[in-house]
C-alpha cells in the first residue's frame, strides 16, 4: 500500500500538469476565433495554451469563454473590438479614498475630439509641442496633448512657468546638425538595447523583437531606482540573467539605446524631479556608450477612465513629464519619441480596446509599437547609410 501511494504521488503532478495543458489547449482551440481573436493563431509551430497566456497577459480568462457562448452575438465577449460609438462604465476611486463611482467614458473615432470635455489647460502646454522649441520638425516627434479633466493633485506637476533643459553646450545642447527620422527595417535593432518598466517587458514578450535587440528592464523599475536596482537583461539567443544597467552599458556596447520610463512614478513630486531624474540617466548612457543614438520614448497615455478620475494616472501629469524630458532631446544623436497617436483617440486618451487594465498595452497591440519604432528611426552616419542635415 505504502508503494502504491509513493508510486502515485510521483504520478500525480505530472498528471496534473498534462491535464492542465491540455485543458489551456482546448480552451485556446475554442476561443481562437472569438476571445483569443486579437491574437495570432500559429499552430502548429506554437500550441494553443499560447493564446491562453497571451491573454492572461491582458487579464482576459479562460473561463470568460462561457460569456461568450453564452451571450447572444449581438453582446459581443471579452476583449473584442469595441465600435467606435461604444461606451464603457469604469468604476473610479474618489480621491484615493475608496469610494466606488461610476464614470461613463465614450471611444471617439481616431481624429474626433469631444467638445464637450475641458480643453487643455494652457497653463500646463508651455513647452513648444516640437520639443524644446530648438528641434526642427522631422527630427523628433512632437509631444501629444491631451485634454485635462482637472482631476490631477497639483503637487505631482510643476508650475507653469518651469524651465527645463536650457542648456547652450553639452550634450543635451543643440549644434545645428540635426537628423530626419524615417523608415528602417527590423535588422536596425539587432544592435539596439531597450530599457523600461514593465510596459518594456510587454514590448520584449509581444512585440516581435525579442530575437533582434536586447532588453533591459522591469516591471516597477522607475527613474529613482532604475540605477541601483537588478534588472532583468536579455539578448537574442541568450538566457536573461539579473544585471544592474551601469553593468550592462559598461560591458556591452550599442548603437541604438531606447528608454521608456515613468509611469510608476507619476505619483511622486514632481515634474521637475522626474526631469533631474531623467537627465542623470541620460547623462549615464552618453558617458558609457558615446556613440549609441538615444531614443527618448514619450510616456504612453493612460485611458479616459483613468485620466478623468484617478489624481497621479493621470494624463495632464505625463504629458507635462512627456514635454520635460523631450527638452532633453538634441537632434543629433537623442530623440524624443511619441507613439500616443497610434494608440489614443483624439482627446489623447489611450483607447480602450488597446489595454487590458488601462495602462499597459495588450499583447496583441505591442507589435504595433515595434512598427511604430521601424518607422520613426535615424540612419546616421556610414554604417547608418545616414548623413547628418544642417537645419535651414
Amino acid at each position: 500500500m505504502k508503494n502504491f501511494r509513493r508510486k502515485w504521488g510521483r504520478m500525480l503532478l505530472p498528471a496534473l500538469l498534462v491535464l492542465s495543458a491540455a485543458a489551456f489547449s482546448a480552451a485556446g482551440f475554442v476561443g481562437r476565433d472569438s476571445l483569443y481573436s486579437k491574437y495570432e493563431d500559429k499552430f502548429p509551430e506554437e500550441p494553443w495554451l499560447t493564446l491562453v497566456f497571451q491573454g492572461a497577459h491582458d487579464r482576459i480568462w479562460p473561463w470568460e469563454l462561457v460569456t461568450v457562448f453564452a451571450a447572444p452575438p449581438e453582446a459581443g465577449y471579452a476583449g473584442a473590438e469595441p465600435s467606435d460609438t461604444e461606451t464603457a462604465d469604469a468604476l473610479t476611486a474618489a480621491d484615493g479614498a475608496g469610494a466606488e463611482g461610476q464614470a461613463h467614458v465614450e471611444v471617439l473615432p481616431e481624429g474626433e475630439k469631444d467638445d464637450t470635455v475641458p480643453e487643455i489647460d494652457p497653463r500646463y502646454a508651455t513647452i513648444p509641442s516640437s520639443g524644446n522649441g530648438r528641434i526642427p520638425e522631422g527630427a523628433g516627434d512632437p509631444v501629444m496633448d491631451a485634454v485635462d479633466y482637472g482631476s490631477w493633485e497639483p503637487s505631482f506637476l510643476s508650475p507653469p512657468d518651469t524651465e527645463y533643459n536650457t542648456d547652450k553646450e553639452g550634450p543635451f545642447a543643440v549644434n545645428g546638425v540635426f537628423y530626419p527620422l524615417q523608415s528602417v527595417d527590423r535588422e536596425y535593432f539587432s544592435d539596439a538595447l531597450f530599457i523600461g518598466d514593465s510596459r518594456t517587458q510587454g514590448l520584449w514578450e509581444y512585440g516581435g523583437l525579442k530575437d533582434t535587440a536586447s532588453f533591459c528592464c522591469r516591471e516597477s523599475v522607475t527613474t529613482f531606482n532604475l540605477l541601483d536596482e537588478e534588472l532583468d537583461y536579455g539578448r537574442p539567443g541568450q538566457a536573461t540573467v539579473k544585471s544592474g544597467l551601469r553593468q550592462v552599458l559598461e560591458q556591452d556596447s550599442f548603437r541604438k539605446i531606447y528608454i521608456s520610463l515613468g509611469i510608476n512614478e507619476v505619483g511622486y513630486p514632481n515634474t521637475y524631479i522626474y526631469y533631474e531624474n531623467y537627465r542623470e540617466i541620460l547623462a549615464l548612457i552618453r558617458e558609457l556608450q558615446p556613440d549609441a543614438i538615444i531614443y527618448i520614448q514619450g510616456m504612453l497615455h493612460v485611458t479616459a477612465e483613468l485620466s478623468r478620475t484617478n489624481i497621479a494616472l493621470n494624463n495632464t501629469i505625463v504629458v507635462q513629464r512627456n514635454r520635460a524630458v523631450s527638452t532633453l532631446a538634441n537632434g543629433r544623436d537623442i530623440f524624443y519619441l511619441d507613439m500616443n497617436p497610434e494608440f489614443c483617440d483624439g482627446n489623447g486618451d489611450l483607447l480602450p480596446e488597446n489595454t487590458g487594465d488601462g495602462v499597459h498595452l495588450m499583447g496583441a497591440v505591442c507589435g504595433a509599437w515595434a512598427d511604430y519604432l521601424q518607422g520613426h528611426a535615424v540612419l546616421r552616419g556610414p554604417e547608418d547609410e545616414g548623413t547628418g542635415q544642417k537645419a535651414e
